[in-house]
């Protein structure tokens, strides 16, 4: 189960990385 948790926490933290990514490409792209 903690195994589990630790794994979803890796993978929530990879997204929210590529999220942070796509945003500052964004306002890169607006300006």
């Amino acid at each position: 189960s903690s195994k589990q948790h630790e794994l979803d926490f890796r993978e929530r933290s990879r997204t929210d990385i590529s999220i942070q990514a796509s945003v500052k490409n964004f306002q890169l792209t607006m300006k």
